[in-house]
């Protein structure tokens, strides 16, 4: 299981969205347009899971892209 983070525009500084997920659900996640509050510089901010990472062990593990889990492409 990860996190799903995505970077804060004002600070540049990561941040979780509130999901936990496991890899093939992260590269499978519709293109949508959501909101998250970010607790750096305290305002929404609009993404999409193709400009969220997944972020392995809490925060502090290594950050995995959309579509770079191993053996898993988003076509299926």
């Amino acid at each position: 299981m990860g996190t799903v983070v995505v970077r804060c525009a004002v600070t540049g500084l990561d941040f979780s969205v509130g999901i936990e997920t496991d890899e093939y659900s992260f590269v499978t996640l519709p293109d949508l347009r959501l909101k998250a509050r970010c607790p750096h510089c305290r305002s929404d901010h609009e993404w999409s899971p193709r400009q969220a990472r997944l972020r392995m062990d809490s925060m502090t593990g290594p950050l995995r892209g959309p579509f770079s889990a191993p053996g898993i492409s988003p076509e299926g």
